[in-house]
C-alpha cells in the first residue's frame, strides 16, 4: 500500500497530500515504509513538496526512519542544499540517522571485503547508525553470501547496537524461519535476546501456534527476551482485541521485564495512541513500577518527536513519579547524542535535583559508552565524581548494556574506576548479575571470584542484580545464589533489594511466603535489603498493604525497618504531603525506621532536597536523634560527591555537623565509604577526628567493621591508616570486637594482644565483643574469657556487656558467666555492674544466684560510685549503632573444632626417590602408664581425642601424615622437597608445631569433659634426606634415613608440651627471630667417626603472639 500510495502522491494536490500524511500518525509501519519510498523520490521532487514531506520526520519516528532508509543510498546524487538540510536534521533525530545507517547497506553484497570493512567503520562511532546497519543486513540475511553473514553474526558478538536490531528486523523477514545460527545466541547475547523477543512480540499474532508457544516459554526464562517481547507487543496493542490486551497486563502484572517492555511499546507509539489509551497508561504508571519506568524510557527516547506540551507533561510527570523519572533518564541517555545543546543543559541540570533521572541518565549513556570518543569517555567518568546517583546508573548500563561487548583493556580500565567510586561500583554490580546468563564462563568466574570480594559495595551490587532477575537464571545459579546468600551479609542486602524491587510481581501465595520468611528473621540481610527495594517502591504499593508494612512488619523485623526507611528516604520528594508526614511521625516512633529514613533522605539531601525543607528535616534532627544519626550515615556515604562542590561542603561542616548526632552518623557514613576517598579527603577527614570526639568515635567503630577484612594479612599496615588517638581508639576497638567472630585466626589473636595491651581499644573492644559473644565458639569462648579476668580496660568493659546481655544468654552460657562472676577480679566487677539494671528480667534461680554475688563481692573499692563506673554507665548511653552492622556470615556456633579430621588424609609417597624435607615427630609422654589404667572404650576416646586433634592441625599447616610409630606420629611437610629453601618456605613447621602447643589446654579440657586422664605431648623437628620404600603388605608408604632418626631422637629432650629442633632446620628458620624465640638445648651424642655432636634448639612463639583457635589457625 505504502509504495502503491507513493506513485500517486506526488499528482495530488496540496491538500490530498496533506491529509495523506496526517495518516503517518496513525500507522507504524505504515509511516515507515511510506516514508522510504518518499525517500527515494525526494530528489526528483521541488522544494514545495519538500517542504511539505521533510518536517514530519520532526514528530514521526518512524517516517523518519524511513525517509532516512529511502535517501539514504541517493545521498551523494542529490542537490547540496537537500544533502545538508538531511544531515544536519540527522544530528539531532536517531530515527533518521538510524535509516541512513539502514542505507548503507543497500548493496553490500556486492561489495568486497575491504569495500564492506569501510561501511562498518562509518558506524563504529554512532549507535544508531549500527543499529541501522543491522536493520539492513537482517533484512537481507537469508540471502547475503555465508561470508557476509557471519560477519552480521561477528558484530552482533562485538557491538550492542547492532545486536539490538539485528534480531527485530530479522524476525520481521523470517517470522517463523528464523534461522537457527542466530537463535542459537539468544541465550549467549543479550541485546539479541532483546532484538528477538522485541520481533516475535511485534509479529507474535502472525507466528504459527508452535513459535507462539516457544517464544512465551522463552521469555520466561531470558529476562532480556521477555522484555524485548513486551516491548513488540506493546506496539500492536492499540490493534489486538480487548480480550487480548487484558490479558497481556494480566500478564504484565506478574512479569517485570515484561512490563517494562510492555510499558515502552506502548509509548514508542504515542503519537498513534487516541487519548484515552494514554490517560490510561499514566494511570497504570501510578500502580505498576516497571510499567511506568517502561513509559518514561518511551518517552525520554523519542522525547525529539513529543509535542511541547506533551514534553512539559513528561518533565512534570519526572517530579511525580521516581521509577518514571528513571525511565526517562534512560531513554535520554539512548537519545542524548543527538539532543541540541539546550535540551542538554536541561538534562544535566535536572540531574542535580532528582536522584532518580541522574541514575537512569546514566544507565542510557552506558548503553552507548563503546560508541563514544575516549574524550567523551572521560567526560561521563568526570561527571559519575560528582553524582553519586549518575555513577550508580553509568555502573548498571555498562554492566548490564555494554561490558560483554568491548575489549579486555576497556574492560579492566573499567573495573579500575570503581577502586574510587563507591555507587559505580554498586551499579556495575548490579548491571554484570543482571546480564550474568549471557556472560562466558570465565569471566563469570571473573565477576564472583574477582570483582564480587572487591567490596561490600560489589557484592552487594551482584546480589541487587542476581535479586532483580532471580526467577530468570536456572535452578543451579538459584541455589548458588541463596548460598552466597547465607555465606555474604552485603550480598544478601543487595538480593533482599533486588527481590524487594519486583515484590509486587510476585503472585500472592509467592508474597505471602517471602514476607513470612523475611519479617520472622530477625537477624537478615535479606530483611534490610528487601525493605530497601520495597521501599522504592511504596508509591506504587496498596494502601491495605502499606499499613500492614509500616505498622505490623517494621515492628516485628529491625532489619525491615532499617532498610525500609532507607528506600522510602531516597524517594521522599515524589511523595505526597500527606505520606511525607506520615514518614516523619513514623520516624519518631520507630528508632530503626528512622536510622534508615535519614540515611534515604542523606543521599538526596543536597540534590533533591530544597532548602527550606532541608531547614525543616535539620530541625527535627534536634529532637529525633535516629534519624539525625541516619541522616549522618548519608550525607557521609555521598560526601566523596562533594569534593568539587564547596557550597555543599561548607554547608556540611558550617551548619549541618553542629548536631552532635548527626555528626556520630558521619563518622559512620565515612567509615563505610573510606576506602573510595581521594588521598587529601582522607587526610582532611582525620584531622576532623583529632578535634571532635563523636567524629572520631563512630567512624573508628565503622572502620572496625571493614579495615581488619581488608588488611588480613598486614595489621601493620592497618594501624599505619587510622589516627592515634584514645577516641578513634575506642570506636575502633568496639567495631572490631562487634566484628571479632568474622576475623581469621591471625589476625583474632593479634587483636587479643592489643586489646589487652592498649587501654583504649581495649575498653571499646570488650563492649563490641559482648555485643558478638554469642557468635564465638565454645573454645574461643573459655579462651577469651581465660585471658580476660583481670586485664584493665577490657576485663572491665567486657564483663559490663556481658552483664548487660546477661538475661538473652542461654541457660549453658549463664551458669558459665556465673561461675566466672564468682571470683574477684575486674571481669566479674564489670559483669555485675552490668548485670544490675537488667535483673528483673532474670527468672528467680537466676536472680538469687546474682543477688548473692552482689551482696558478696560488695565493698567501698568496688561498688563506690568512681569515675570509672560513671565511665563505664556514659560508655553504654553513647552506645554505638550496632544493630546498624549485620553479622558477616552464617558460622556454625559452639563449634569444638575437634571433629575428625582423619578421614581422607592423603599417606606419603616418593615412589621410591631420595628427597631432603622436613620431618616431624609428635610424641605423647608416659602414655604406657598412662593408658594402662583405661578400658578398651577409654583408650579409644583417648587416642581418638589426640590423634585426630593433631590431624587437624597438620592439615591446616600442609602437612601429611606417614605413620603412627606408637603413641606418636611421624609427618613430613611436602612443601619443603626439593627446592632451595628460604625461610617463608618452612614457617609452616614452625606454626604447626606452636599451634600444636597452643592446643594443649582445649584437648585436656576435651579430655575432662570424657573423664579421661590429661595428656602431655613433645614436638620435634628437623630436615634431612629421606628414603622411600614401600610395603608389599600394604599400600601405604614409609619413610627411612638418617634425618627420621636424629628427629625422633631430639624428641626427648624437647620441654614437655615444647618444641625442639635440630641444627640443619635451625639453619633455614633462624631469621626468623622476630617471630620466633630460638634458645639452645643440649647437644645430642650421634656417635658417628665424622659427626659427634649435635646441636639443638628449644622454640617458643614471640610472646605476643596468640593462637586463639588452635583447630582454626592455618597457613597464610
Amino acid at each position: 500500500m505504502a509504495d502503491g500510495l507513493t506513485q500517486s502522491f506526488i499528482l495530488l494536490d496540496s491538500e490530498q497530500r496533506k491529509l495523506v500524511l496526517q495518516k503517518i500518525y496513525s500507522g507504524f509501519l505504515f509511516a515507515r515504509f511510506f516514508g522510504k519510498t518518499l525517500g527515494l523520490l525526494l530528489k526528483d521532487l521541488d522544494a514545495d513538496m519538500r517542504n511539505e514531506i521533510i518536517p514530519h520526520v520532526e514528530s514521526n519516528s518512524q517516517f523518519a526512519d524511513g525517509i532516512g532508509m529511502g535517501i539514504g543510498p541517493v545521498l551523494n546524487f542529490v542537490d547540496d542544499g537537500l544533502k545538508k538540510d538531511i544531515t544536519d536534521r540527522a544530528k539531532y533525530n536517531i530515527a533518521l540517522t538510524r535509516g541512513l545507517g539502514f542505507a548503507l547497506t543497500s548493496n553490500i553484497s556486492s561489495l568486497d571485503k575491504n569495500q564492506r570493512l569501510q561501511i562498518y567503520s562509518k558506524t563504529e562511532n554512532n549507535f544508531q547508525a549500527d543499529v541501522g546497519l543491522s536493520f539492513g543486513m537482517a533484512e537481507q540475511y537469508t540471502m547475503l553470501p555465508k561470508e557476509i553473514q557471519q560477519e552480521a553474526l561477528n558484530r552482533c558478538r562485538d557491538h550492542n547496537g547492532f545486536a539490538k536490531g539485528f534480531g527485530l528486523y530479522l524476525i520481521l523477514f523470517t517470522l517463523n524461519k528464523c534461522p537457527q545460527e542466530v537463535l542459537a545466541h539468544v541465550d549467549k547475547n543479550g541485546e539479541l535476546a532483546y532484538s528477538l523477543g522485541f520481533g516475535y512480540g511485534w509479529v507474535f499474532p502472525y507466528l504459527s501456534a508452535e513459535f507462539q508457544s516457544w517464544t512465551k516459554s522463552k521469555s520466561t526464562e531470558n529476562n532480556r527476551f521477555e522484555r524485548g517481547f513486551g516491548f513488540g507487543i506493546g506496539l500492536i496493542l492499540r490493534h489486538l482485541s480487548e480480550t487480548d490486551k487484558n490479558n497481556y497486563f494480566a500478564l504484565a502484572d506478574t512479569r517485570s521485564e515484561f512490563d517494562f517492555g510492555l510499558g515502552s511499546g506502548i509509548s514508542f507509539t504515542w503519537d498513534c495512541q487516541t487519548n484515552e489509551h494514554k490517560q490510561a497508561a499514566y494511570a497504570r504508571c501510578s500502580s505498576s513500577s516497571s510499567f511506568a519506568q517502561g513509559i518514561g524510557y518511551g518517552h525520554g527516547y523519542s522525547f525529539h518527536y513529543l509535542s511541547e506540551s506533551e514534553k512539559s507533561e513528561t518533565f512534570q510527570m519526572c517530579m511525580r513519579n521516581n521509577l518514571f523519572a528513571n525511565g526517562l533518564g534512560y531513554g535520554l541517555g539512548w537519545s542524548f547524542p543527538y539532543s541540541e545543546e539546550s535540551l542538554k543543559n536541561q538534562i544535566f541540570e535536572m540531574t542535580k535535583t532528582n536522584n532518580f533521572f541522574a541514575s537512569g541518565l546514566g544507565s542510557g549513556l552506558g548503553q552507548l559508552f563503546r560508541y563514544f570518543s575516549k574524550e567523551l569517555q572521560n567526560d561521563i567518568f568526570i561527571k559519575a565524581t560528582e553524582n553519586g546517583w549518575f555513577a550508580r546508573g553509568l555502573g548498571v548500563g555498562l554492566g548490564r548494556y555494554a561490558m560483554a561487548y568491548l575489549d579486555e583493556n576497556l574492560q579492566d580500565n573499567i573495573f579500575l574506576k570503581t577502586i574510587h567510586n563507591s555507587e559505580f561500583t554498586l551499579g556495575l554490580g548490579e548491571g554484570l548479575a543482571r546480564e550474568f546468563k549471557f556472560f562466558s564462563d570465565d569471566f563469570k568466574r571473573k565477576i564472583l571470584d574477582t570483582y564480587m570480594p572487591q567490596s561490600s559495595f560489589s557484592a552487594r551490587g551482584i546480589g541487587i542484580g542476581f535479586g532483580l532477575s532471580f526467577n530468570y537464571v536456572s535452578q543451579e545459579i538459584q541455589s548458588d545464589i541463596l548460598k552466597r546468600s547465607e555465606e555474604n551479609i552485603y550480598f544478601a542486602i543487595g538480593f533482599g533489594e533486588g527481590m524487594g524491587t519486583v515484590f509486587q510481581y510476585l503472585n500472592a501465595a509467592q508474597r505471602t511466603d517471602i514476607l513470612d520468611k523475611i519479617v520472622n528473621n530477625r537477624n537478615n540481610g535479606v530483611a534490610r535489603g528487601f525493605g530497601v527495594g520495597l521501599g522504592r517502591i511504596i508509591p506504587f504499593l496498596s494502601k491495605e498493604f502499606l499499613n500492614k508494612l509500616l505498622y505490623q512488619f517494621t515492628m516485628k523485623n529491625t532489619q525491615l525497618a532499617i532498610g525500609l526507611g532507607k528506600g522510602v528516604g531516597t524517594i521522599f520528594t515524589f511523595l505526597s504531603d500527606d505520606l511525607q508526614n506520615t514518614l516523619l511521625k513514623l520516624s519518631e516512633e520507630n528508632k530503626h525506621f528512622a536510622i534508615g529514613f535519614g540515611e534515604g533522605i542523606g543521599k538526596i539531601f543536597f540534590s533533591d532536597i530544597k532548602v527550606n525543607q532541608r531547614n525543616e528535616l535539620l530541625s527535627k534532627c534536634y529532637t529525633n536523634f535516629s534519624l539525625a544519626k541516619g541522616l549522618g550515615i548519608g550525607i557521609g556515604i555521598f560526601f566523596r560527591y562533594y569534593e568539587a562542590n564547596q557550597e555543599s561542603r561548607r554547608e556540611i561542616f558550617s551548619n549541618v555537623l553542629l548536631n552532635p548526632h548527626i555528626m556520630k552518623g558521619f563518622g559512620i557514613g565515612i567509615g563505610i565509604v573510606f576506602s573510595y576517598l581521594s588521598e587529601n579527603t582522607q587526610k582532611h577527614l582525620m584531622t576532623l577526628s583529632d578535634q571532635n570526639k563523636d567524629f572520631a568515635r563512630n567512624l573508628g567503630f565503622c572502620l572496625g567493621h571493614f579495615l581488619p577484612m581488608k588488611f588480613e594479612n598486614d595489621y601493620t599496615l592497618l594501624e599505619s591508616k587510622f589516627p592515634k588517638n584514645s577516641e578513634f581508639e575506642y570506636g575502633f576497638g568496639a567495631g572490631i570486637g562487634h566484628n571479632f567472630p568474622y576475623l581469621s585466626v591471625e589476625m583474632q589473636g593479634t587483636i587479643i594482644n592489643k586489646a589487652l595491651t592498649k587501654k583504649e581499644f581495649g575498653f571499646g573492644f570488650g563492649f563490641g565483643l559482648a555485643k558478638s559473644f554469642n557468635h564465638l565458639d565454645r573454645i574461643l569462648e573459655k579462651e577469651i574469657l581465660n585471658q580476660s579476668l583481670d586485664n584493665g580496660e577490657f576485663s572491665l568493659s567486657l564483663g559490663f556487656g556481658l552483664g548487660t546481655l546477661f538475661p538473652s544468654f542461654n541457660e549453658q552460657s549463664q551458669n558459665m558467666l556465673l561461675e566466672i562472676a564468682k571470683q574477684k577480679n575486674l571481669f566479674s566487677k564489670g559483669f555485675l555492674d552490668g548485670v544490675h539494671p537488667n535483673l528483673k528480667y532474670l527468672n528467680k534461680e537466676s536472680l538469687i544466684q546474682i543477688s548473692t554475688l552482689i551482696e558478696k563481692q560488695k565493698s567501698p573499692e568496688i561498688h563506690a560510685k568512681n569515675s570509672k563506673e560513671n565511665f563505664l554507665t556514659s560508655s553504654v548511653k553513647n552506645t554505638f549503632l550496632y544493630d546498624y552492622f549485620l553479622d558477616i556470615n552464617a558460622v556454625p556456633i559452639h563449634d569444638n573444632g575437634l571433629k575428625s579430621s582423619m578421614d581422607g588424609i592423603e599417606e606419603v609417597s616418593f615412589l621410591g626417590e631420595r628427597k631432603k624435607c622436613c620431618i616431624c615427630f609428635i610424641d605423647m609422654i608416659n602414655s604406657t602408664k598412662v593408658t594402662s589404667q583405661l578400658n578398651d572404650i577409654q583408650l579409644s576416646k583417648y587416642y581418638a581425642i589426640f590423634l585426630n586433634s593433631m590431624a587437624t592441625i597438620i592439615a591446616n599447616f600442609n602437612g601429611k601424615i606417614i605413620k603412627n610409630v606408637g603413641d606418636a606420629l611421624l609427618y613430613y611437610f611436602p612443601n619443603t622437597t626439593g627446592k632451595e629453601l628460604r625461610p617463608s618456605d618452612v614457617k609452616d613447621v614452625l606454626e604447626c608445631g606452636m599451634t600444636m602447643i597452643s592446643a594443649h589446654s582445649i584437648i585436656n579440657s576435651r579430655m575432662q569433659e570424657e573423664d579421661l586422664p590429661p595428656i602431655n605431648y613433645r614436638i620435634s623437628a628437623d630436615y634431612g634426606t629421606v628414603e622411600i620404600a614401600k610395603s608389599q603388605s600394604s599400600q601405604n608408604n614409609d619413610l627411612f634415613g638418617f634425618a627420621i632418626s636424629i628427629c625422633s631422637k631430639i624428641n626427648r629432650k624437647s620441654h614437655p608440651n615444647g618444641m625442639i629442633i635440630g641444627h640443619e632446620l635451625y639453619d633455614l628458620v633462624k631469621s626468623l627471630e622476630k617471630e620466633y624465640v630460638f634458645s639452645s638445648a643440649q647437644q645430642i651424642d650421634l656417635s658417628l667417626p665424622d659427626r659427634n655432636e649435635y646441636l639443638i634448639y628449644h622454640v617458643e612463639h614471640n610472646p605476643e603472639t596468640k593462637i586463639l583457635h588452635p583447630f582454626k589457625h592455618k597457613s597464610i
